[in-house]
């Protein structure tokens, strides 16, 4: 690419978003009920303590291992089953730049995004080397590893898709960047916020308390850590 096709591209690139967290302050009782801090003790074990992210914790393997999701069809059925770009509409990013500009189109780039009356997830991809690594490992992208066309067609995005929702929710739960939310209806509703090193945002989700607990149940029957007890 030539250096003035890199600086048009840089000129028109959305400026990414800053890690502004004044909407966390906003409420100051959303935990002090005994049923919040119970959803939050278990958001924390099963998000944090046991995230599936790939090498976030010791506590857990990750998700190839943990879920038994080694191909593209099994991570994509994942997502599915999560409710990711059906019930929770979400736009996948490769940069900050990216989620800032799809942040902006969708009107939550601003702190009232915790006022939105419907689920949404603001992500971008994983790019940790630990991931990369753990991906190419897999059968279906060994060198020589037969092509495969339609919906079984080999996509590393898929992975980096799922490794991205794990990893941005157990860095927003971890560093405190959330806020429960009940809604005048009493329906109650979980914003959470991830962000680089550079503190440009690279995760806003706006999420129904019912939602996660569908998430926590999910991992719960899908691990095979916990399937071995039984």
């Amino acid at each position: 690419m030539s250096q003035k096709k890199k600086a048009n591209n840089n000129k028109c690139a959305h400026p990414p978003l800053k890690n502004d967290v004044s909407w966390i302050k906003q409420v100051h009782e959303s935990y002090k009920d005994d049923v919040s801090k119970k959803k939050l003790r278990i958001y924390l074990q099963r998000f944090v303590s046991e995230s599936e992210a790939i090498d976030a914790t010791r506590q857990t393997n990750g998700f190839i291992t943990d879920l038994n999701i080694y191909t593209t069809v099994q991570a994509n059925a994942f997502l599915e089953q999560m409710c990711f770009d059906s019930a929770v509409k979400t736009r996948w990013a490769y940069t900050p730049n990216d989620l800032a500009k799809a942040a902006h189109e969708a009107g939550s780039d601003s702190s009232d995004f915790i006022k939105r009356d419907y689920e949404f997830a603001l992500i971008c991809l994983s790019t940790a080397a630990c991931l990369n690594k753990r991906i190419a490992g897999l059968s279906e992208f060994k060198p020589g590893a037969k092509t495969k066309t339609g919906r079984r067609k080999q996509n590393k995005s898929s992975f980096r898709r799922l490794d991205a929702v794990f990893r941005h929710l157990r860095n927003a739960l971890a560093h405190g960047q959330y806020l429960r939310v009940v809604k005048p209806d009493g329906s109650v509703w979980w914003a959470l916020q991830d962000a680089n090193g550079k503190g440009n945002v690279t995760a806003r989700m706006l999420l129904k308390e019912d939602t996660l607990d569908a998430w926590v149940n999910l991992l719960s029957l899908r691990d095979k850590r916990y399937r071995d007890k039984s």
